[in-house]
């Protein structure tokens, strides 16, 4: 092998580290932005407009119990996105009540909370 050619083998392999080099800091790069957006985005999308965040105020109401109402038909009807889920409100009616079973009955009066945006 002649000294020519390992020059040029040496450039060679000095040009392709250089290529490996570039292509890690372009890997890393475009992983860094990809993660920045990612973060950005998610806390510009949790952000919300004071201008559209109305006060939402909690309230009682008395309701008579009618023929064929449960529990879970009085939650579907009241029930607002204050609560996590159904059997939440079922939980809250069942304690605000005083309530030892989930059964109801025709005639019985019931205290229901809901929330509304008006001040009453």
């Amino acid at each position: 092998m002649t000294v020519q050619e390992r020059k040029e083998r040496s450039e060679m392999k000095k040009r392709r580290q250089l290529a490996k080099r570039r292509m890690v800091i372009l890997l890393a790069t475009l992983f860094v932005v990809t993660v920045g957006s990612i973060v950005c985005g998610s806390i510009f999308s949790s952000a919300k407009d004071p201008a559209t965040d109305i006060p939402q105020h909690k309230y009682y109401k008395s309701i008579t119990i009618e023929q064929g109402d449960s529990l879970w038909s009085i939650a579907q009807e009241y029930r607002t996105d204050e609560y996590e889920d159904i059997q939440e409100y079922i939980d809250e009616l069942i304690q605000l009540n005083g309530l030892t079973s989930k059964t109801i009955h025709e005639g019985q009066h019931l205290v229901v909370a809901y929330y509304d945006t008006e001040i009453r």
